[in-house]
C-alpha cells in the first residue's frame, strides 16, 4: 500500500522591508533617522528625551507636530549638533517659497554692486561663482570657468560634484561630497515645496554615490569652515593645490550664497 507523501514543510515567512527612497527632508523622517543613527529603541529615546514613548512615535509617523520646545528636548536629548538643530526647527516652521532662477539672475543684473564684486574678484585671480539655495548656477568669474570646467554647462554644482571630473579635481572628494549632501538637505529643508526641489532630487538620486550619502548620513552642513582647506588638481598641469573656501550669504531681497576660492599653496606637481 503506497505510503502518504510527507507533508511539505513551509518556508518561513520573510518580511518584505521596503526599498529606502530618496525624499525631501521632513520633521518626522528626519527624526526617525536621527534615532536610528544613535541606535535607540523608542523607550530609550523616551527616557533621554523624556517625552512619551507614544508621543515620540506620533511625532514619527507625521501624527502630531511638536512645539518649539518640545523640540528642543530631542535636540537635548539626542546631542544634534548646531547645524543639526537648526535644520529640524527648520523642518517644523513653513516652508519657504523659492524664486525661480530667472529672477535670481535678473536681480543680479539689477544690482551692479554684486557682479562688479565678482568681477574684481576675477581681476585678482580668484575663483567665485553666485548660487541660489538649490546650488544652481547665477553667474562665475572667468577663474572659476577654468577651475572648474564645464560647470557652466552643467549649471547646478550638486550635479557637477557627482559627475566624474569632480572626482578628478578633488583628492578628498569623498569629504566635500558629504559637505554638498549636507548643505543641499539644509537647503531643501527650507524650500522643501518647491518644485525645483525635487527635480533636483531626482536628477541627483541618478547618482549611487550621492544616494547613498543621501539616506544614510544626517549630517547637515550650513557653512564651510574657513580654516578647512580643499585640496584642488589644476586641471591644466595636474598640479595639486591648498584652497580655502569662503562662502557669503547675501540677503538682499535674494537669498543667493558667493563662494570663492583662496589657493594657498602648492603642494606637488603633476602625476
Amino acid at each position: 500500500m503506497r505510503q502518504p507523501d510527507p507533508p511539505r514543510r513551509r518556508k518561513p515567512h520573510r518580511i518584505k522591508r521596503s526599498k529606502p527612497v530618496l525624499s525631501i527632508p521632513e520633521l518626522p523622517l528626519f527624526l526617525g533617522q536621527l534615532r536610528d543613527e544613535r541606535e535607540l529603541t523608542r523607550r530609550v529615546a523616551s527616557e533621554t528625551t523624556t517625552i512619551s514613548e507614544p508621543y515620540l512615535i506620533q511625532l514619527e509617523n507625521g501624527k502630531r507636530h511638536p512645539k518649539p520646545e518640545t523640540l528642543d528636548l530631542i535636540v537635548a536629548g539626542y546631542g544634534l549638533t548646531t547645524a543639526q538643530a537648526r535644520h529640524a526647527h527648520e523642518l517644523l516652521a513653513a516652508p519657504l517659497p523659492l524664486r525661480d532662477i530667472a529672477s535670481y539672475r535678473r536681480y543680479l543684473e539689477e544690482t551692479p554692486a554684486l557682479t562688479d564684486h565678482l568681477t574684481d574678484l576675477g581681476e585678482q585671480h580668484v575663483p567665485a561663482m553666485y548660487l541660489d539655495p538649490l546650488s544652481n548656477v547665477l553667474a562665475v568669474n572667468k577663474p572659476m570657468t577654468l577651475a572648474l570646467p564645464g560647470l557652466e554647462d552643467v549649471g547646478n554644482l550638486a550635479i557637477y560634484w557627482f559627475r566624474p571630473i569632480a572626482q578628478q579635481l578633488f583628492p578628498d572628494w569623498p569629504t566635500q561630497a558629504d559637505y554638498i549632501v549636507g548643505r543641499l538637505k539644509a537647503g531643501m529643508g527650507r524650500y522643501r515645496t518647491a518644485l525645483q526641489a525635487r527635480k533636483l532630487l531626482r536628477s541627483l538620486g541618478k547618482s549611487p554615490e550621492f544616494a547613498t550619502r543621501w539616506l544614510s548620513s544626517t549630517r547637515i552642513a550650513y557653512n564651510w569652515e574657513t580654516s578647512d582647506h580643499i585640496r584642488w588638481r589644476n586641471p591644466s598641469t595636474g598640479e595639486e593645490k591648498l584652497v580655502s573656501v569662503h562662502r557669503a550669504e547675501i540677503s538682499e531681497k535674494a537669498v543667493m550664497i558667493m563662494y570663492s576660492a583662496y589657493v594657498n599653496r602648492h603642494i606637488n606637481g603633476p602625476g
